[in-house]
């Protein structure tokens, strides 16, 4: 991994609502409910919250390529480079006991 990607890796892992979101994109695209919000079925979250994954979190996500998100479609899945971060999100998965920054803290 060249140092530039590995720079766009870690400044996306240093933010747990990207982590979550990239987690999220392991397995499968994430539908977004109606009025922006996250993963349905997901307890309620702070307007903040959204505000932020919406204006900060996912565009970082997507000019990194990591993602691709469509406000218009409300959904978010994986972008042309998630295949960079993808095996440390795996890494990370598979030792979230000991780490405490998976999927499922």
């Amino acid at each position: 991994m060249r140092k530039e990607s590995s720079d766009r890796v870690f400044e996306a892992l240093a933010s747990e609502q990207r982590r979550r979101i990239l987690f999220a994109l392991l397995d499968e695209p994430l539908p977004l409910e109606g009025d922006g919000g996250w993963p349905t079925g997901e307890r309620a979250i702070p307007d903040a919250v959204l505000l932020e994954r919406r204006h900060i979190h996912l565009p970082k996500l997507e000019d990194y390529g990591f993602v691709r998100w469509s406000p218009e479609r409300e959904s978010v899945e994986k972008g042309p480079q998630f295949g960079e971060i993808e095996p440390v999100l795996a890494l990370l998965a598979d030792h979230q006991p000991e780490l405490l920054v998976g999927p499922h803290r």
